[in-house]
């Protein structure tokens, strides 16, 4: 989300976001390499690895998605009131809803 901040919306990046930017790395990268077992099931190398880049890129996805909507903020609105915000966030997670519901239909798991 700071990067995607810093070259869409002009974003400084200060040192205490920097710091916090070193420190959710660290922390997430010493939980994606722990070695404790699970006690539930046993996952195989190439599933961790490729639920750990999905979970990657849906981070960066929803980092941009933020950074786009303050770019719709600021340039298509011209305007950042309650009403305009709460319109917003109604469409997205309705054009969200629709997508899953489609999706569950299609997969024929509802």
């Amino acid at each position: 989300n700071a990067f995607f901040s810093y070259f869409l919306n002009s974003q400084k990046l200060t040192p205490i976001i920097l710091n916090s930017l070193l420190l959710l790395t660290i922390s997430s990268t010493l939980l994606a390499f722990n070695d404790e077992e699970s006690s539930s099931t046993k996952v195989t190398k190439g599933e961790y690895v490729k639920g750990f880049i999905c979970t990657v890129g849906m981070s960066a996805g929803y980092g941009l998605l933020l950074s786009l909507q303050q770019v719709a903020f600021r340039k298509v609105l011209k305007k950042q009131t309650f009403s305009e915000v709460m319109d917003m966030m109604i469409y997205v997670s309705l054009v969200a809803s629709c997508v899953t519901m489609v999706g569950l239909f299609a997969s024929s798991e509802w």
